[in-house]
């Protein structure tokens, strides 16, 4: 069974609370610096030949997902979507 908190002061309370409060803040702030630094993660470029290891052998994106699939992938501006759509993955 968790103890009990002890029982303290108001002004304790209110210290213990704003350290608490303070470490919070730290950590958001640690949290959307890592967000961030996700964000700007570099792109990789792919060639439209690509295989993809499977356990029948390499398959391409459209032998994965076929012609019409309901697969969407993330477009980032213009050369990603010249890049899916010579996979005829992206309708222009």
């Amino acid at each position: 069974m968790t103890a009990k908190p002890e029982i303290v002061s108001s002004e304790d309370w209110q210290q213990t609370r704003d350290d608490l409060l303070k470490a919070e803040k730290e950590a958001t702030r640690t949290l959307d610096a890592i967000a961030a630094r996700r964000r700007r993660l570099p792109m990789v470029s792919f060639a439209a030949d690509y295989a993809f290891d499977t356990p029948t052998g390499p398959k391409s994106l459209l032998d994965l997902f076929g012609p019409g699939a309901a697969c969407r992938l993330p477009v980032h501006g213009p050369r990603t979507r010249r890049v899916l759509s010579r996979l005829h993955l992206v309708h222009q």
